[in-house]
């Protein structure tokens, strides 16, 4: 019986897995950090500052690692997790490498697909000489059908399960800056305004600017939207109600 072919990444460390989010290295390398961290939140009960009132100190404690936080602390200082539901989206620097590959991923779809539908409505004219030439491409409502297509593929995919084709396989997800759930608002801007990122010729070269010139290394369409991309591991952010689709 032949095995089965591994498909899925693990979330933490990139490695192939047969099935589930994390490899068995990251089970029991998460198994020994738990463990750990209850330990660490034992001794930081115990050792808890008292006052003199008798009532707790300022701030909370981490729920990932159990250090100590003040209350005005978006980010655990030992562990990066958000504490006010907003995602490390400064992540998203270390992410940027493998966006472009995730991107020449999903370019390649589009062409092979571009190629397909350019075959399958192809047709022949009349030239001269009472010759007839085979005419291959997309014109008008096929180049339209086909930009729907598009559209949708990028759509549907971040809405169902965080990224495309592209960002699944390089461990990437879309999530909003503001910690609120990823809703069809901001998919639908995000992915409306690709047709200008994509600018000239589908090359990506406003996208690229954009990219290279903001601090949380967004295109256009996510500085509109309010998204960014960042890694997998590092998308923390607890659920949340924005105030409008999309902040």
């Amino acid at each position: 019986m032949s095995s089965g072919f591994a498909t899925v990444r693990c979330l933490r460390c990139g490695s192939y897995t047969q099935g589930g989010q994390f490899c068995a290295d990251c089970v029991e390398r998460q198994r020994s950090e738990e463990e750990a961290r209850t330990e660490r939140v034992a001794q930081s009960i115990a050792e808890r500052p008292g006052t003199a009132s008798g009532s707790s100190p300022a701030g909370s404690l981490c729920p990932s690692c159990g250090r100590f936080a003040s209350p005005d602390a978006k980010f655990c200082g030992y562990c990066r997790y958000s504490l006010q539901g907003s995602p490390d989206v400064y992540e998203a620097r270390t992410a940027t490498g493998q966006r472009l590959i995730a991107g020449l991923i999903d370019g390649i779809l589009m062409i092979v697909l571009f190629t397909v539908m350019a075959l399958a409505f192809a047709g022949t004219e009349q030239a001269g000489n009472n010759q007839q030439t085979v005419r291959i491409g997309l014109w008008n409502e096929q180049f339209l059908f086909y930009l729907a297509i598009v559209y949708g593929y990028y759509v549907v995919l971040e809405m169902l399960f965080g990224g495309t084709v592209g960002k699944l396989m390089l461990g990437l997800r879309v999530i909003k800056v503001s910690g609120a759930p990823y809703g069809l608002g901001a998919a639908l801007l995000r992915n409306l305004l690709r047709f200008v990122d994509s600018f000239p010729f589908g090359l990506y070269v406003v996208g690229l600017v954009f990219i290279a010139a903001t601090e949380k290394k967004q295109r256009l369409g996510d500085i509109v939207a309010g998204t960014a991309v960042v890694k997998a591991s590092t998308a923390k952010a607890r659920r949340g109600r924005g105030l409008s689709p999309f902040a």
